[in-house]
């Protein structure tokens, strides 16, 4: 059986080569509406000449006061075509089957580039398929065969200091996937001093280390890589790398008591 193309798989229209873009002035849209999506807008708007729209699956009166706001629904092909009318560049904050469907609709409408929803560590260390992948893998394995027709990247940043922060990465609307974002969800709850700390390597050494960046770092070097001519595979990106075991001897310090291992 002949194998379909990539154009027809997306149904994307064959259509003579398109000048290169004015990269001082581009349309971005920024997927998502959380912490991380509306800080990257922010500086997109603070920082650049490029326009930036926010893509929402429901109006947000609110927000709509700062930014422009594109209500898609994701389950509608043509909802997200039209959402992507114009648009140069896509940064995804959202993961799974929205996130394929975003993809697929960008290459659709000759989207140039498609930032991924990465914003952890490096992905070629994490397990695939599993709920703390959400779906991501499957995202990448797309953008590798769209390549000839889409530019992508994976911002690589370690660990976001949210995490650390009272109520967790929720507290700033980010990572709200159930078991992902919350207090003490990963390595320690610096409330409770509780902690489960992945410190030794295989060998029995107590030398694992993180690395760890702010969420507004994250965001400010996002919008400095849309200014890029080519994007490189991964960017990375790191405010701080310490050992786990030296990052809980911070917080017993700073709280002045002594962590619960469980």
């Amino acid at each position: 059986m002949a194998r379909k193309s990539v154009s027809a798989i997306v149904g994307r229209r064959e259509e003579p080569a398109l000048p290169e873009p004015d990269m001082s002035m581009m349309r971005v849209a920024v997927a998502g509406t959380g912490g991380l999506a509306r800080l990257i807008a922010h500086f997109i708007q603070q920082d650049t000449g490029h326009h930036v729209v926010l893509l929402s699956r429901e109006a947000k009166p609110q927000l709509s006061q700062e930014y422009q706001i594109v209500v898609v629904d994701y389950g509608n092909p043509q909802s997200l075509q039209f959402a992507l009318r114009g648009i140069d560049t896509v940064i995804s904050t959202v993961t799974g089957p929205n996130q394929l469907e975003l993809i697929r609709a960008a290459v659709s409408m000759r989207v140039r580039r498609f930032a991924p929803a990465e914003f952890e560590g490096l992905p070629s260390l994490r397990v695939p398929n599993t709920p703390l992948d959400r779906g991501r893998s499957l995202a990448r394995q797309w953008l590798a065969s769209y390549s000839q027709h889409i530019q992508t990247i994976s911002f690589v940043c370690g660990i976001l200091y949210e995490r650390f922060q009272p109520i967790g990465l929720g507290h700033s609307g980010i990572g709200l996937t159930p078991g992902l974002g919350s207090e003490g969800d990963y390595i320690m709850n610096c409330r409770t001093m509780s902690a489960q700390v992945p410190a030794y390597n295989a060998n029995n050494i107590p030398n694992v280390t993180i690395c760890m960046t702010a969420a507004q770092d994250v965001a400010k070097f996002v919008t400095k890589a849309l200014d890029l001519p080519q994007w490189p595979a991964e960017l990375m990106m790191y405010g701080q790398r310490i050992a786990v075991k030296d990052l809980v001897g911070l917080v017993q310090r700073l709280r002045g008591k002594s962590a619960f291992f469980g």
